[in-house]
């Protein structure tokens, strides 16, 4: 078992430059330190046992202090991993002390309302994968990489931006990859709210299946008011009118409670009033996310087919096999915030996508969900979201006013926090992937570091090639 003092960053950057005073303040000091105590140590547990990382490289990097403040409180932190029980603890001024415990293909979970004993592993062993590593990427891991991206690559590489992966696929293979030192092809990372889109990918399956309806009532047991009426489509397209606080304007907001203070991430949201009629506005929201995660739990009989279900429906058949859905204490899967994989297998949920859900001849997707979930929500501005999918649409009859206006119009994509993408471009049929840490938003642009400069190149490539695509 090791012990470190944290010399990590208590806001995490989830606060936006809020003070950790200030939220002790205004929100109670053992809810706050609750919150910092939960986020490090599940932020180390995954890196640590889910991404293979060493303990000091999470420390140096995703808990580093940025302000002097943050510094003069750091030290009162600290964190113990313990492999052997493969655990994670973390313990904030002597005064409260958060556990997040590893289970196999089930990631790593905060023990909230639970001991970190009834968190222990399940068997959850996934079913064997075909073995083709020598296979040419996507059916194996056998990447490759062409001259042409070094550009985009070097841009999206540029000093400062945090970068730790990118991979590019165009017309459905690698041709250009690279990594950070102390990251690599076979490193997991956390996509943050990109999960959001693979749990929208997990509704389709069952829509295809014929379990779950998208326009009927959501039939939550705990909604026997004016909530009654919310659709599956609704939390899907962030329509439902739930009341949920989605800033980081200090250290105890909606989304932090939810994912490092509370026992249930789907509860947490569940309990939240309407602050507006269903339909009549969007309003972007991780907590009606998890609410989809719950539902798609209830449809099943058992906790183990649901547990089992991401790798049946939809990992196993891409071979993602990096990907890890993780779980609260609870038994619920976060789907907006918590699933790690590699750069590679990220790009492998592009690729189904821009294949109109289609892998190998089999049919993941119902026909036409990618055509779903890439359809502006009406009451998104200038077009910018779909079905739990960001786009750059613009606005209705107006393609100018788009979020990327240099980009193309029918460009959609997964966004994380700190950086992480999965860019879709059918018109190029290109799939580009960046991992990263961007702390600060403004040192690292999608537009102008990595999609600007790749599709220069391709021009370039092709002009180059007689017209003809590389």
């Amino acid at each position: 078992m090791l012990t470190k003092t944290l010399r990590g960053r208590v806001l995490l950057g989830l606060a936006l430059g809020a003070s950790l005073l200030g939220s002790l303040a205004a929100n109670g000091a053992r809810q706050a330190l609750g919150v910092a105590a939960g986020y490090s140590a599940k932020l180390v547990a995954s890196g640590v046992f889910v991404s293979g990382r060493e303990e000091s490289s999470i420390l140096e990097q995703e808990l580093a202090p940025a302000s002097d403040l943050e510094r003069s409180f750091s030290k009162y932190i600290q964190v113990r991993v313990d492999r052997a029980q493969r655990r994670a603890s973390a313990t904030a001024l002597g005064l409260v002390t958060r556990t997040a415990v590893c289970r196999e293909n089930l990631g790593c979970a905060l023990a909230v309302g639970v001991s970190p004993d009834a968190l222990q592993p399940r068997d959850t062993s996934r079913p064997p994968d075909a073995d083709r590593p020598d296979a040419a990427w996507p059916l194996g891991e056998r990447g490759a990489t062409e001259d042409w991206t070094d550009v985009a690559l070097d841009a999206a590489f540029a000093p400062g931006t945090q970068t730790r992966a990118v991979v590019i696929v165009h017309r459905g293979r690698i041709v250009g990859e690279r990594y950070a030192p102390g990251f690599g092809a076979h490193t997991p990372l956390q996509g943050w709210s990109m999960a959001k889109s693979v749990t929208a990918a997990l509704v389709g399956v069952l829509v295809r299946e014929g379990r779950i309806e998208l326009e009927a009532p959501t039939g939550l047991e705990e909604w026997q008011d004016e909530r009654a009426r919310i659709t599956l489509d609704q939390l899907l397209r962030m329509s439902s009118g739930l009341e949920f606080d989605e800033t980081y304007a200090s250290l105890v907001t909606d989304p932090t409670r939810m994912l490092f203070g509370s026992a249930s991430a789907a509860e947490y949201a569940v309990d939240k009033p309407l602050e507006a009629p269903p339909d009549s506005r969007w309003s972007y929201s991780s907590g009606t996310s998890n609410i989809v995660s719950l539902l798609l739990r209830r449809t099943f009989r058992s906790d183990d087919s649901y547990w089992s279900f991401p790798q049946r429906a939809l990992f196993g058949p891409l071979g993602m096999r990096s990907a890890v859905l993780e779980t609260d204490a609870s038994g619920t899967f976060v789907g907006s915030s918590f699933m790690y994989a590699t750069a590679r297998d990220w790009a492998r949920f592009g690729q189904l996508l821009i294949q109109d859900g289609v892998w190998e001849e089999r049919r993941i997707l119902p026909a036409g969900w990618v055509g779903y979930l890439t359809t502006p929500t009406a009451q998104a501005p200038l077009g910018r979201y779909g079905a739990h999918v960001w786009l750059n649409a613009g606005a209705p009859g107006d393609r100018e006013q788009r979020s990327f206006r240099r980009l193309p119009h029918d460009m959609y994509y997964l966004a994380g926090f700190r950086g992480q993408r999965v860019v879709v471009l059918p018109s190029r049929d290109l799939v580009v992937v960046r991992l990263g840490l961007t702390k600060d938003e403004d040192s690292w642009s999608l537009e102008d570091q990595l999609m600007l400069p790749l599709l220069d190149a391709l021009r370039e490539s092709r002009a180059e090639n007689g017209g003809n695509e590389p």
